[in-house]
């Protein structure tokens, strides 16, 4: 993405919805952001999550540190903030498990390895938060009050399992996170919440919460990336019509005989490997299963195959 959005909510309390990574550059960004506000890092009264991903979380301990402030996690983000590389060395785990019984043997290994680099990347720049500065809120049907003004807590899961919105049902303006985006966000690979150590089914979880936000009634969006906009019911239709329309492309490649997985990602994404991508081909494969027009079938042990219903 290159960039991530932080918001600040300016009044006789300073809030900074989401942190960005922990890196010098998000830091100096950061700052800089402030500071056209006349505003300085020790002003910060309070930052909120909105959903355990690094672009998002990564720089919350320093920030806190800082401007000595609490930060709000709803309860689906706690466990990440405050032992975040057991929470990453699970989704590792689940991530190999998840793509390796569909890849070729050769490729296996260079996948997985890729994930476990990933991961090793990713813990530079996200560092966990001590327990005694976070507080914590329902990750849906909460309220969060800001400056006396009352912002609804909204759980959208899709993207991350961990994710919330908050809207203001007055001035209908909505903080998305990553469930509005100017582009399709990603159903990343995570687990199952209410099934241990099995995968979420993200794309059909991002499709329930897709439907749940068209009905909401939506003035101005402020995305977790890119800028702001001001009609998400054009965009949420383009993105389930452009996923179902992907699902299809990856549907006749299966009946042309194209059945393993990075050679279905190969054909959809033209050889450009990464990760989202790679996600959303798997999400695409869900799809179609849950449609009943596909399904696995074990192999051996270890190899499973993608088979026509």
């Amino acid at each position: 993405m290159e960039t991530v959005n932080s918001y600040l909510i300016k009044g006789d309390e300073n809030v900074l919805i989401d942190s960005g990574e922990n890196s010098e550059k998000s830091w100096e960004a950061l700052l800089a952001g402030l500071s056209e506000y006349g505003l300085t890092i020790g002003d910060i009264d309070r930052l909120i999550i909105t959903h355990a991903h690094v672009d998002h979380i990564g720089m919350a301990d320093r920030v806190s540190r800082a401007a000595d402030c609490p930060v709000w996690v709803s309860d689906m983000v706690y466990p990440w903030a405050v032992d975040v590389r057991q929470m990453w060395q699970q989704r590792t785990d689940l991530l190999r498990k998840s793509v390796s019984s569909l890849l070729p043997d050769q490729l296996a290994p260079m996948i997985t390895g890729m994930f476990e680099s990933m991961s090793s990347e990713i813990m530079k720049q996200w560092s966990p938060i001590s327990e005694d500065r976070l507080v914590q809120f329902a990750a849906d049907g909460d309220a969060l009050t800001i400056n006396g003004i009352k912002w609804d807590v909204l759980y959208a899961p899709g993207h991350s399992i961990t994710q919330s919105c908050f809207y203001q049902p007055v001035t209908q303006q909505m903080i998305s996170a990553d469930m509005l985006l100017k582009i399709t966000p990603t159903p990343v690979i995570e687990a199952d919440p209410e099934a241990d150590g099995e995968r979420e089914l993200s794309i059909l979880t991002m499709l329930e919460s897709y439907a749940k936000f068209r009905e909401i009634p939506m003035s101005m969006v402020y995305p977790g990336h890119y800028e702001t906009f001001d009609d998400p019911i054009k965009k949420i239709d383009q993105q389930v019509h452009r996923i179902h329309k992907r699902k299809e492309e990856c549907y006749a490649l299966i009946t042309s005989g194209v059945t393993d997985l990075f050679e279905l990602f190969q054909q959809l994404y033209k050889g450009r490997f990464h990760l989202p991508a790679f996600n959303m081909t798997l999400a695409y494969i869900d799809l179609l299963i849950h449609e009943g027009r596909l399904k696995i079938v074990d192999k051996t042990a270890q190899k499973s195959e993608i088979v026509l219903v």
